[in-house]
């Protein structure tokens, strides 16, 4: 079956914030109430996009070159993937012998085959995420476990709408010559995949913290929930990564190189410390921010 409205922040995930999958969301200042496969979705978002050979040379120089030698064959097989589904797909529309099925079924495959790449990234790291929100953070000391969980972050950090509008507006730059839009497809995932391998490398610096909320406080999250909290939002980027990723609206998942800061993988957070992630969601958001509480959400409009 061809899928059509095509999530860019995992349904799961969302549904910590939707009793009944209802989900309250404020988007350019409206709030209001949706079902979570009506939100953080784009019509054939992961649609394949037809790779030309100078692309192909592109983000090999640019992307996977720069990759640690172990990832670039994988790196160079998911361009040939992708570039040969849609280019075949392209040589057989122009073939008037095609028939309407061979169509139909070349066009969903070049609807969905994204989409089923992070279907299964995402499936992999399920049992990371149940753990977390039961409060068991084990998995992260399993160096086989944590391989897939890693994975899931970096991909999560780029496959929003976020990153994609990024790559259109780098496109659209005057005198630009370079389609970052048709190019970032691909981007997402090796540059994605890189940020999991280094976290995976650097683990053993980093301590995996779940953040309790006190009582009567609870966690917005949004449609770019991973977060590193030490970006810059400059040219330079950030020297380093700590990663802030709500997973329900009473717990978080904090991924922090302050291992001395934090003694222990649990942490009940201040009603302070609270707002101040609250607000980095909030800043971070694109398009939208999710809530289980409109009136939350109404606080926030007020603030505005």
């Amino acid at each position: 079956m061809k899928k059509r409205g095509q999530h860019y922040v995992w349904r799961y995930y969302l549904r910590a914030w939707a009793p009944n999958d209802q989900i309250q969301c404020l988007r350019n200042g409206k709030i209001y109430s949706a079902n979570i496969r009506d939100v953080a979705n784009q019509r054939d978002f992961y649609r394949l996009r037809e790779l030309t050979p100078q692309d192909i040379a592109l983000i090999d120089q640019l992307a996977i070159q720069p990759s640690p030698k172990v990832s670039q064959d994988r790196h160079r097989q998911l361009v040939r993937v992708f570039s040969l589904i849609a280019s075949t797909k392209a040589k057989l529309d122009d073939d008037p012998s095609t028939t309407p099925e061979v169509r139909a079924q070349l066009d969903e495959i070049v609807n969905n085959t994204e989409e089923d790449l992070h279907a299964g990234i995402e499936s992999r790291a399920i049992d990371a995420l149940r753990a977390m929100l039961e409060g068991d953070t084990g998995f992260f000391h399993d160096d086989q476990a944590v391989i897939p969980f890693f994975h899931f972050l970096g991909i999560q950090m780029l496959r929003t709408k976020r990153f994609q509008d990024k790559m259109i507006a780098l496109s659209t730059r005057a005198n630009n010559p370079i389609d970052y839009f048709r190019i970032g497809q691909v981007l997402r995932h090796i540059y994605g995949s890189n940020i999991g391998g280094s976290l995976y490398v650097e683990r053993k610096n980093h301590r995996l913290v779940l953040l309790n909320t006190p009582e009567d406080v609870q966690l917005l999250t949004n449609d770019h929930p991973v977060v590193n909290t030490c970006a810059t939002h400059d040219e330079f980027g950030p020297d380093e990564l700590e990663i802030y990723y709500p997973i329900s609206p009473t717990k978080a998942m904090l991924l922090t190189p302050k291992i001395t800061e934090y003694e222990t993988g649990h942490r009940k957070m201040t009603p302070e410390e609270a707002a101040a992630y609250n607000r980095l969601i909030v800043n971070n958001a694109h398009e939208q921010i999710f809530s289980v509480s409109q009136h939350q959400l109404a606080e926030l409009v007020k603030e505005a």
